[in-house]
């Protein structure tokens, strides 16, 4: 069950990481199916534009430009072997990232529940701990306000304990809550990348097909190749995302850790609770920084992705690949052939 009071819960990541699964491959074979007649239209209007050129001899006779078709529409009849042969190298990357990522949230949450205990301890102290003040004896008293410049006066006391625990709670309710909204924050910002890539990825299944079917027309060669790389881009986000989320908390352990030892010396010691109450410090409020920073670096997540895999470079090298090996092909089959004359 989904808890605010968790840094990320596994178990709703792992239910958004199925979404892929229950809503995707379910209408994958219709589409692919919409892909393969594509396929063959785009396929006979590319046999016929080819082979007039060859016959009325604009062209000279090549083999491999009239089998690329054929290779693209076997891999629309193989659609989901197809993404699933994509998808396991990239899948192997993400599970090396994930098992790290997975070890420092069980980490952080339990550094982090101890800091929620120790802050609702503190919240009951203020609370309850109002007329307790003046209760202890007139020297611990004398010797710990004096210090801070507090009037002792029996018919100040309880003002003076009333003035104590508003100052606490001005203090403690406004951090409690921005540490509340970074904590927000950092889960929405976490959670949004993986329902947005998986989405995407989806989308990119399901249209991918007719991706590659227009790219048998020569306009639109490079369709094919455009897809392959942001799909790629695309299953790199929850990559991207683990490393983000697990540099960010190796910043949250250690302000938890800071938090958790400055809370214990707040409760276990008077003196520095009050101490604690007319002092400016940074409890609460350098884990809630490393949470909003953690949750904006989300963001630049499909920008990380393209300096892995660029969506536009990567479609014109490896079209130009392409063209390369068909002209070496082509190159050989000149060789053999003046050889053999």
């Amino acid at each position: 069950m989904w808890s605010f009071n968790e840094i990320i819960d596994l178990g709703f990541l792992d239910f958004i990481k199925e979404i892929r699964d229950i809503f995707g491959y379910t209408e994958l074979a219709d589409h692919a199916r919409y892909g393969q007649y594509l396929a063959g239209v785009f396929t006979m209007l590319f046999m016929a534009v080819k082979s007039y050129g060859m016959i009325v001899g604009d062209r000279q006779w090549e083999i491999m430009p009239l089998l690329r078709p054929f290779a693209i529409g076997l891999v629309i009849m193989n659609w989901g072997a197809f993404l699933a042969l994509i998808d396991v190298p990239l899948r192997g990357v993400s599970r090396i990232s994930e098992d790290g990522f997975r070890k420092k949230v069980e980490q952080t949450q339990t550094e982090y529940q101890l800091v929620m205990q120790l802050t609702n301890e503190l919240g009951m102290k203020m609370i309850n701990g109002a007329m307790e003040v003046n209760q202890n004896s007139e020297q611990q008293e004398q010797g710990v306000f004096e210090k801070l410049g507090v009037s002792l006066s029996k018919m100040a006391s309880l003002i003076e304990g009333a003035r104590i625990m508003v100052m606490g709670l001005l203090k403690f309710i406004p951090k409690l809550w921005m540490s509340g909204l970074c904590h927000w924050i950092y889960q929405f910002c976490f959670y949004g990348v993986m329902f947005i890539q998986q989405i995407f990825l989806v989308i990119l299944g399901l249209l991918g097909p007719y991706a590659f079917a227009i790219s048998i027309l020569p306009g639109f060669s490079d369709s094919y190749i455009q897809w392959i790389s942001r799909y790629i881009s695309v299953s790199l986000y929850s990559l991207i995302a683990n490393i983000i989320a697990t540099v960010s908390m190796f910043g949250m352990n250690y302000t938890n850790r800071a938090d958790i030892e400055t809370l214990q010396q707040i409760l276990d010691d008077e003196e520095h609770y009050i101490s604690w109450l007319f002092q400016s410090d940074f409890t609460f409020t350098m884990p809630a920084l490393m949470m909003l920073l953690g949750g904006l670096m989300m963001f630049t997540i499909p920008a990380i992705s393209t300096w892995i895999v660029s969506t536009s470079g990567l479609g014109n090298a490896l079209g130009n690949s392409v063209r390369g090996g068909q002209a070496l092909g082509m190159l050989a089959r000149k060789a053999v052939t003046g050889g053999v004359a």
